[in-house]
């Protein structure tokens, strides 16, 4: 998949702070000689954190629902292709085109492209917030970053990136402990992916069906035991309407062969 991932408020400051190379990063896989080199191509000068910042109050004035666990900021990472043969930054301005047609190019707090570092590769940092058609800006990553979305992404990229540079470009996700993959990586990782997904699929409609069928059994126990009570509570009833009635009968005997009493 690719390597996306989301901020709340508070922890924005870290990531953005991190990709300009700010005065808490502390690194030793960074080569600082190449710092300098280092660039953004988010297209306005102000503060990423100070960005955010006003989309949120921005985004709190049109009504929208803002609170501490409300993901601000999402982080895409992209690394150039070891066997991209062209202009680095055409590649990155191109890959941020592609990210800005979906996100929103005036909701980018900054892209950082970092050389200091093992691979180049592009840190998008953008605020996943949309306009509703009542006029509320509301932040909605879930929405933003929904399934199909992360599984087309680097098909859809790719096919961007070679269509507008006009030439082969072998996408690569974000650097990872386990190393990048490849599209045709991704995708036999992919196939596996959805193979597991539809038996966890298979196994929580098993599952669900079993716990209606539980239910079901619980509901008719009750069912029964409720029957269970009334009938005792009528047998009770009747059992002291008989007693009632077996007092209320005259002691009685009747001696029919005995003679006159003298």
């Amino acid at each position: 998949m690719a390597h996306f991932k989301k901020y709340t408020q508070v922890q924005t400051y870290s990531i953005l702070d991190h990709d300009r190379r700010g005065h808490t990063e502390k690194r030793d896989h960074i080569d600082k000689t190449k710092t300098c080199n280092n660039y953004n191509l988010a297209e306005h000068s102000q503060d990423p954190y100070g960005f955010v910042k006003d989309k949120i109050d921005m985004s709190k004035k049109s009504g929208g629902r803002v609170n501490s666990r409300t993901v601000s900021l999402v982080s895409c990472i992209v690394t150039m292709p070891t066997t991209y043969d062209g202009d680095p930054r055409e590649f990155f301005e191109t890959v941020k085109e592609f990210l800005d047609m979906h996100f929103g190019a005036d909701n980018c707090a900054s892209a950082w492209v970092h050389v200091d570092e093992a691979s180049q590769h592009l840190h998008y940092c953008v605020c996943p917030i949309e306009k509703k058609e009542n006029g509320v800006l509301q932040f909605n990553a879930k929405k933003q970053l929904n399934r199909q979305y992360l599984e087309t992404f680097h098909t859809e990229l790719q096919d961007y990136c070679e269509s507008r540079l006009g030439r082969s470009v072998e996408i690569l996700n974000g650097a990872t402990t386990d190393g990048n993959l490849t599209t045709k990586q991704l995708k036999k990782q992919q196939q596996k992916t959805n193979k597991l997904r539809e038996e966890y699929d298979t196994l929580i409609d098993d599952y669900n069906n079993l716990v209606d069928d539980y239910n079901d059994l619980i509901e008719q126990v009750s069912t029964l035991r409720n029957t269970v009570a009334r009938l005792e509570s009528k047998l009770k009833q009747y059992s002291h309407i008989a007693d009632d009635i077996l007092d209320d009968q005259p002691s009685r005997i009747t001696h029919e062969n005995d003679g006159p009493e003298w």
